[in-house]
């Protein structure tokens, strides 16, 4: 509640939230705190604490996925800001971005998290989302067969809802998974299956 919007211009509210998620000794307490601070990110010290706790290697790794996502709350979502922060929409792409990717790095919830720009009412004030930007991002994301499988899987759907055709699905396909055998990597094997039969429903 202390890092939600409506509290703005409580005395003192952000500096307890803040001190929540440093130091409280329960640890879903802190998680929370760190999910719903987006909430706040227009104003200085907010932002700067889920800068430092997304940073990687992780400061605290038990809270860095929960401080994506309030870094995600501070532009898109039910409790984002109005206006929504353009500078953490910046930075969650620099995170998406940063190579070399693992299956740990982005997170998978950082990748699905993205689906929240297809969803009405949930980008309020947000002009600054270039879907442009976001569809390359997606392809590189998907083309990247190091990262998370489950993200990528997460990522078809949206790639055609921010106007992918079959005919870009299937340059998918025939590029960085052309000629994949049942043998290789198991999960490159399932996004393929997941891929095709969008492939195919799209016809």
């Amino acid at each position: 509640v202390l890092a939600r919007e409506w509290m703005k211009g409580t005395p003192n509210s952000l500096k307890r939230a803040m001190e929540m998620i440093r130091e409280d000794p329960d640890i879903q307490v802190r998680k929370l705190g760190c999910r719903t601070i987006g909430a706040r990110a227009n104003e200085d010290p907010a932002f700067a604490l889920l800068a430092t706790y997304t940073e990687a290697p992780s400061k605290e790794p038990e809270l860095y996925v929960d401080c994506l996502k309030g870094l995600v709350n501070s532009w898109a979502g039910s409790i984002a800001p109005t206006p929504a922060s353009k500078r953490g929409y910046e930075l969650t792409l620099a995170h998406l971005r940063k190579k070399p990717r693992t299956a740990q790095a982005p997170p998978r919830q950082l990748m699905t998290d993205l689906e929240l720009i297809t969803r009405p009412g949930l980008l309020r004030g947000a002009d600054f989302v270039d879907r442009d930007e976001l569809r390359a991002l997606v392809v590189d994301l998907m083309s990247d067969r190091e990262s998370s499988w489950l993200g990528r899987s997460r990522l078809i759907e949206l790639y055609v809802q921010l106007g992918a055709t079959r005919e870009d699905l299937l340059k998918l396909r025939e590029g960085p998974y052309k000629g994949i055998k049942q043998d290789e990597k198991v999960h490159d094997i399932a996004f393929i299956r997941l891929l095709d039969q969008k492939i195919e429903a799209m016809r």
